[in-house]
């Protein structure tokens, strides 16, 4: 079972703020919890379904949203009722036990959740080159006492990795658009993303003078490195949706590494943010 979150089209680009970091949230997990499970429950069917199915998933996603406010923190008895009665309705779907897991038997669910995926579906799916930054990763608060020549820093890398990110959704959805020039365009999406790497925004850090400790220098490499590694990966994930038939296994592998590199690099540059922050 994969965790691709699938849409008409990718979510888009967005810079982060103070507000999108965990750390500066207010709100309760819950129903962003209960839309992971709305978004799975799509996922896991939409690929390979029949317009049927679709028609269903669109009925009862409306009524699943008008739903969602009501939860509260403490029980989710609401959101089971909705699917006991969704099971009722519609039989033939998926089973699914209490704690959300979908049990996909292979004589129920042979058709509904293909092993590989072609060139055109996998592009509809919200992969991470899609809807990853590292600008999400730093909080904008991260930014504030900081050391100038270690803002300035950072800011480049993130920005250089927000200006790619979206020429490559640019790129990417105008593969999608048109079947005969797909292989071209996906190929020269896949040539952007491996050329990334070599902007000056993510050569070496260079040094930023005497006052930037060892430990920042480190924590700014790390990141750096991390950002790389990012691009590697998302050009990894797109040579193998190129190849045809790509195993979806395979794409949540590095789907998977690509979410962590993003991360990590964002860690990588809010420590030395606050490192410099305290000198």
């Amino acid at each position: 079972m994969t965790e691709y979150h699938v849409g008409a089209e990718p979510a888009p680009i967005e810079s982060a703020s103070a507000t999108t970091s965990q750390d500066n949230s207010t709100t309760s997990p819950v129903p962003y919890i209960i839309a992971a499970v709305i978004v799975l429950f799509v996922s896991t069917i939409s690929v390979g379904c029949t317009a049927l199915f679709r028609d269903v998933l669109d009925d009862t996603l409306d009524e699943y949203a008008s739903q969602m406010p009501i939860i509260s923190d403490t029980g989710t008895d609401d959101i089971d009722v909705l699917l006991d009665e969704l099971l009722q309705d519609y039989p033939d779907l998926p089973s699914i036990d209490n704690d959300y897991d979908f049990d996909f038997t292979p004589d129920q669910n042979a058709d509904i959740v293909p092993e590989t995926v072609s060139v055109a579906d996998a592009l509809a799916l919200n992969l991470a080159p899609y809807s990853t930054l590292i600008d999400d990763e730093v909080s904008a608060s991260s930014y504030s006492g900081a050391r100038q020549e270690v803002v300035d820093y950072v800011r480049s890398v993130v920005r250089a990795d927000k200006t790619a990110t979206g020429e490559l959704v640019r790129m990417l959805r105008a593969a999608s658009r048109d079947e005969a020039t797909l292989e071209a365009k996906l190929a020269e999406a896949i040539g952007y993303a491996r050329s990334v790497p070599e902007q000056e925004a993510f050569a070496a850090v260079p040094e930023l003078g005497e006052g930037v400790s060892e430990d920042i220098m480190l924590a700014l490499g790390e990141g750096r490195s991390f950002a790389v590694d990012r691009w590697g990966a998302i050009a990894d994930e797109l040579e193998a949706i190129a190849a045809g038939d790509a195993d979806i296994d395979r794409l949540q592998q590095i789907d998977d590494i690509i979410w962590d590199s993003t991360e990590d690099a964002g860690d990588e540059f809010e420590k030395a943010l606050a490192t410099s922050a305290r000198m």
